[in-house]
């Protein structure tokens, strides 16, 4: 079933409606705001952003959803994957690229039972809210979706101890404001922490190689 998300209000569009020229726009927005880990894993940040997002669009189109006003001024995307356990330890979650086939979303499947997001940015002040929204109405419409999740960035490079991550003085610090970090947004979007992964994106010198996985409702 193909569920497009559009309005006049929310500006919201899937990626297959963009031109060649906005499709390069919308790379350039992501090649700047991950600039540093994909400079650091591919060595040029604009031709690997259009690069996956030619193939995202290939792969599942109403998944790619962007911001557009005027412009795509940022996006989320997401695939489908199936998961059976309860903090989803499956091996396909053991790190970015094996989750996301190298960023292409190889590993999508058309029936999986959850949504995952591991990517969104914008270059629109609250756009990131108005993506992740709109990717959690995906999840509720989708036909066969019962979970869905975003692989995310911590900000934890300050935050380590001998043993691992300061939980704790993390979590104090992200919900009270005092660090900017993307898990913020999630958090007061009502999402719910699952677990760090070590090792889930090494080349991101912000997380010390972390990721984490954050579970929405829905």
């Amino acid at each position: 079933m193909e569920i497009v998300i559009k309005s006049a209000k929310e500006g919201i569009i899937t990626i297959d409606r963009l031109t060649e020229a906005e499709l390069e726009a919308l790379a350039e927005i992501r090649s700047k705001q991950w600039a540093d880990v994909l400079e650091a894993e591919y060595g040029d940040p604009l031709a690997e952003s259009l690069a996956c997002l030619k193939k995202r669009r290939e792969v599942w189109p109403e998944g790619q959803l962007v911001l557009y006003n005027s412009r795509p001024e940022g996006a989320i995307h997401g695939l489908r994957v199936n998961s059976y356990t309860e903090d989803f330890t499956e091996e396909l979650f053991r790190d970015w690229h094996t989750l996301t086939g190298m960023g292409k979303y190889t590993t999508h499947r058309p029936d999986g039972n959850t949504l995952v997001c591991p990517e969104v940015y914008s270059a629109a002040k609250g756009g990131g809210k108005e993506l992740v929204l709109a990717a959690l109405r995906l999840a509720r419409d989708g036909k066969g979706i019962k979970r869905a999740i975003v692989y995310t960035r911590p900000f934890v490079a300050q935050f380590l101890k001998d043993d691992g991550i300061d939980y704790q003085a993390y979590m104090e610090a992200v919900r009270e404001k005092r660090h900017s970090d993307p898990l913020g947004m999630h958090l007061s979007l009502g999402a719910q922490f699952v677990r760090f992964v070590k090792g889930g994106r090494p080349a991101d010198k912000k997380t010390a190689g972390y990721t984490a996985i954050l579970e929405y409702k829905i």
